[in-house]
């Protein structure tokens, strides 16, 4: 990971555009699936990408998330984007904070970029004087088992974001 830098994301950082080349593709074989309180491994294959208009998508988000206050920390190798996350500066039950985007390029995954981004959320978090981090996560199992190596739990999901993705597992991490 020598080459690769972080950065606490700027709006200068987030121009359009900056994700050109950005390449999220993920291949899924076995996702995670919450039913009656327990939750299960079930074999699903498939490949989940993002074409240019998610990516343009994804930076207003993040500019949006800056200009209300929020964080985005992004990963480069050289020039490229290989990584990014953010917190939402919106409180929600509990004194939790919401950590909705936290993604690496496929080329960069296994170098600990997520890791390092994650902790960089943690430390955001905590520096806020947060309790819980909350994520909605993508059920692939690779990603459920990177959020439960990080120390993340299942938790009851926030209305809200169940409606907006009710295949995901929630999860939160006590800060």
């Amino acid at each position: 990971m020598t080459d690769i830098r972080f950065v606490d994301a700027t709006m200068d950082d987030l121009q359009p555009g900056f994700l050109s080349g950005y390449r999220r593709r993920q291949e899924i074989h076995a996702i995670a699936v919450h039913q009656d309180g327990t939750i299960f491994e079930q074999p699903l294959t498939y490949v989940h990408d993002w074409d240019a208009s998610k990516l343009t998508t994804i930076e207003n988000e993040m500019r949006t998330m800056l200009n209300q206050g929020g964080y985005v920390t992004v990963a480069y190798e050289g020039d490229a984007v290989v990584g990014f996350a953010s917190l939402d500066p919106t409180w929600y039950p509990q004194h939790t904070m919401n950590m909705p985007l936290c993604h690496v390029s496929e080329p960069a995954r296994g170098k600990g970029v997520g890791q390092t981004l994650f902790a960089r959320i943690v430390a955001e978090a905590r520096r806020r004087h947060a309790d819980r981090l909350y994520i909605s996560a993508h059920p692939d199992v690779n990603t459920q088992r990177f959020y439960r190596q990080q120390g993340c739990r299942p938790t009851t999901p926030i209305p809200s974001f169940y409606e907006q993705e009710p295949n995901d597992i929630h999860l939160e991490l006590k800060l």
